[in-house]
């Protein structure tokens, strides 16, 4: 979670309109989990994340492995090459790499 912590305060040091992204952020469901999910990953090989639309299964999930476990694999799938387009540049304009 250290890791997890230093890249948001990163971010937020390096763009002024970060601290709008993030504070929408932690309204989500998936950061009152998160250091469930990060647990898990430590944990397991293969995590399962689970839960309603628009709870933050994949921009947010990804966005806290990436920084807590910068060394963890991901996937992430998504029904139509458009989704997936969409949700690589949402999570990419949120770690402020867009």
């Amino acid at each position: 979670r250290e890791d997890l912590d230093a890249a948001e305060a990163s971010r937020l040091a390096s763009s002024s309109s970060y601290a709008g992204l993030q504070a929408s952020r932690r309204k989500l469901p998936a950061w009152a989990h998160v250091d469930e999910i990060i647990g898990a990953l430590q944990d397991h090989r293969v995590v399962l994340v689970a839960g309603e639309t628009g709870c933050g299964k994949s921009t947010q999930v990804p966005q806290y492995l990436l920084d807590a476990l910068p060394s963890s694999r991901l996937l992430v799938t998504q029904p139509r090459r458009i989704a997936a387009v969409s949700l690589a540049q949402r999570v990419a304009q949120e770690r402020c790499e867009a």
